[in-house]
């Protein structure tokens, strides 16, 4: 096993997928058979582990996560016309939410969001 493949299960245990079946290409499939590497497995979900990343990833995650759900939310309960008509930048929509910005702004906020989704 190589110490990419160590490292991506190690965060996968982490994230709580510790109790999920994963196949990983590498150890899984015989990698000289090229029969058996040209075969497609069917996956509920992929995970792809491009490597560690030094940055800090904080700001990538609350968007992704709890600003996108309480989005979501809120437009369940109010309705698209109500979203739409939302100022995204207003500094008071998000506390509307019943969230808080990691970092206080949202121009802080995407500038870190954009420095790890650049790597």
């Amino acid at each position: 096993m190589t110490k990419n493949l160590c490292d991506a299960l190690y965060h996968l245990f982490l994230l709580g997928c510790d109790n999920k079946w994963i196949w990983a290409d590498s150890i899984c499939i015989d990698q000289e058979n090229e029969c058996e590497k040209g075969m497609q497995a069917t996956a509920q979900e992929v995970i792809v582990w491009l490597g560690e990343d030094a940055a800090d990833p904080t700001e990538f995650i609350w968007l992704h996560t709890e600003y996108l759900d309480a989005l979501h939310k809120h437009y369940r309960e109010s309705g698209l016309e109500k979203v739409k008509r939302q100022q995204p930048l207003d500094p008071e929509f998000v506390p509307k939410l019943g969230v808080s910005l990691p970092g206080g702004s949202w121009r802080a906020c995407w500038r870190k969001y954009s420095e790890v989704y650049r790597r």
